[in-house]
């Protein structure tokens, strides 16, 4: 991966000015490197992996016909009578709602800097679930049943008892949560910040291919 090769040389007065100015007041160069930061975090999103973590789509080791069980008892909690199409595709992961995706749109509150520091995040609460893994539990009550039962009485939806039948038994759903990190500094990202840093300070990186 190219890395920057700076070395050591004597700045002229006006860099040692300029570069005297950055290192007083820093936030500037934080406020870029969250900028970074952030754009990896909403590109993972997008193509569903961190640099070269790749995410599992939903419910990986599930066969055909994919039913995204803990979404579809999310919806009749909510009162829903009939889950989207989505709850029966396994791609893409954790764009449901999108609601993650846009909080870490919103700049004030997905990066805070100061002098010496950046985070760049999520006010979230379930976030760190899908950033590390984990588990979720979800309430099984006789609404839910009722609406799943109403659901699977459909001839077109019989295909999918198997896979949600079980939930009459249940009082309580428990759901493995994948691991599929957002938030990170990938090597791509490392380096824009190397480079960003180097040119900041008035030097002219050079580019060596390893």
């Amino acid at each position: 991966m190219p890395r920057e090769d700076v070395g050591v040389k004597r700045l002229p007065t006006g860099a040692l000015i300029t570069l005297r100015r950055k290192l007083e007041r820093p936030e500037t160069l934080m406020k870029q490197i969250g900028a970074f930061l952030l754009a990896d975090a909403q590109k993972a999103f997008k193509e569903e992996r961190l640099g070269n973590i790749r995410w599992p789509a939903r419910y990986p080791s599930q066969r055909d016909p994919k039913v995204n069980i803990a979404g579809i008892v999310s919806d009749f909690i909510q009162g829903r009578v009939r889950p989207p199409k989505r709850r029966f595709q396994d791609r893409p992961a954790l764009r449901d709602t999108s609601n993650l995706l846009r909080s870490l749109s919103n700049r004030g509150k997905a990066i805070r800097t100061g002098s010496l520091f950046v985070e760049v995040g999520t006010t979230i609460q379930y976030a760190p679930q899908h950033q590390w893994g984990g588990e979720s539990k979800q309430a099984v009550n006789q609404n839910v049943k009722k609406l799943l039962a109403g659901f699977l009485k459909k001839k077109a939806n019989k295909k999918y008892r198997e896979r949600l039948g079980f939930l009459f038994q249940r009082d309580e759903l428990r759901t493995k949560i994948n691991q599929r990190p957002f938030l990170g500094i990938t090597t791509e990202t490392e380096y824009k910040i190397i480079r960003f840093l180097v040119e900041g300070f008035g030097q002219k990186a050079r580019i060596q291919e390893a």
